[in-house]
């Protein structure tokens, strides 16, 4: 992701309510983007930087979960919401003789 783009990306809310992709001024309900195409344009862009999956630990059970990064970007996340997603698997899938 470009320094630019970071550079526009506030913490909280932007003291300007101008779009981070296309740096266009907008009123729309939207915290960082001002349209579904800029919206979608962003969130490739964060998938990109930080990858399809997270690794997203559950400190109570001790159990790891594969949560795309795109959920946690648009709807955020809540232990409650863990169980919904598959667990973390680390094993490294075996290849078959027949592939080789």
């Amino acid at each position: 992701m470009s320094d630019k783009l970071w550079d526009r990306i506030r913490i909280w809310y932007p003291p300007s309510s101008n779009c981070v992709v296309c740096g266009k001024g907008h009123l729309s309900g939207r915290l960082y983007t001002c349209s579904e195409e800029c919206h979608q344009k962003f969130i490739d862009r964060l998938v990109a930087e930080f990858g399809e999956y997270k690794k997203v630990l559950d400190v109570e059970t001790g159990r790891s979960y594969r949560v795309p990064t795109r959920d946690i970007i648009e709807g955020g996340l809540r232990q409650r919401d863990l169980a919904k997603y598959p667990e973390w698997s680390d094993e490294v899938p075996v290849r078959s003789k027949s592939n080789e």
